[in-house]
């Protein structure tokens, strides 16, 4: 009978014993660094207090003055990385968690640019039509001193299209480019790198001969807010997290036509 319930226990504990903890090559280590920046795109000092956390799990890290997290005996697999901190919007990520014991995963695989929210905001968003293209004109509200002190740190436009009505930084088809203005926010006054120009034969390509689209611009800080972005899992399309979330009037262009129109100004959702 002893025998027995000696079996039975035995069964019990092998039983509770987890393949990862019997395989500790399961597990790894996740090691990676953020590199924290200003609105401007510029590394700020302490690059501490960003939390990272692979989302439906209890893993989690947070950054050291060098910006440097670990994440430790994380169980292989792929996950959604979320990355959190005061005064930012929150980024996202995927990290896959591979095998190999004690050996944590190379900091070159997995360094992520961090950008605080855009303050410039879009005051005005116009389009002038010509036999071929389409000519932007904005001009920006830049308030703070440090735009255009560093480089990359000249405010910015970012236009987003979709033939529907509600285009918007969540929803839209195209993410056309980026245009760059001098530190006095106005986007008629551009460096030699970008052009203010739209082609229509562009649009058609993408678009039809006979489509209406729908434009609308958002204001970036610096080409930081316009070069960073995650892929958003519920809309299938890139979010520019860093972006001003104040959206500029809704313009409408019918590529069949010459008319340019515009609707009453309305909020990002």
């Amino acid at each position: 009978m002893k025998k027995i319930i000696y079996s039975l226990l035995a069964i019990l504990l092998l039983n509770a014993c987890s393949d990862d903890a019997v395989y500790p090559e399961l597990r790894n280590n996740v090691i990676g660094r953020v590199t924290v920046l200003n609105e401007f795109g510029i590394r700020i000092p302490d690059q501490s207090g960003v939390t990272v956390t692979l989302e439906g799990t209890d893993f989690s890290g947070t950054t050291n003055e060098n910006g440097v997290f670990e994440i430790v005996d994380v169980l292989r697999g792929n996950y959604r990385a979320r990355f959190q901190k005061e005064g930012y919007n929150d980024y996202f990520a995927d990290i896959e968690v591979t095998e190999g014991g004690p050996a944590s995963l190379s900091l070159d695989e997995n360094n992520y640019d961090f950008v605080a929210p855009s303050t410039v905001t879009v005051t005005r968003f116009e389009i002038s039509r010509s036999d071929f293209t389409l000519q932007i004109e904005a001009d920006l509200s830049v308030t703070s001193d440090l735009s255009g002190t560093f480089p990359d740190s000249n405010p910015r436009i970012a236009i987003f299209v979709s033939t529907s009505s509600d285009v918007s930084a969540t929803n839209y088809q195209d993410y056309i480019l980026s245009f760059d203005t001098d530190n006095d926010g106005d986007i008629d006054d551009f460096d030699d790198f970008d052009s203010n120009i739209i082609r229509l034969v562009d649009l058609r390509e993408e678009f039809g001969d006979e489509a209406t689209i729908y434009l609308v611009a958002y204001a970036a800080s610096s080409f930081a807010a316009v070069d960073n972005s995650y892929l958003d899992t519920t809309t299938g399309v890139n979010f520019y997290y860093a972006l001003n979330g104040q959206a500029s009037q809704v313009l409408t262009v019918d590529l069949a036509e010459e008319e340019v129109t515009s609707e009453p100004l309305r909020q990002k959702n």
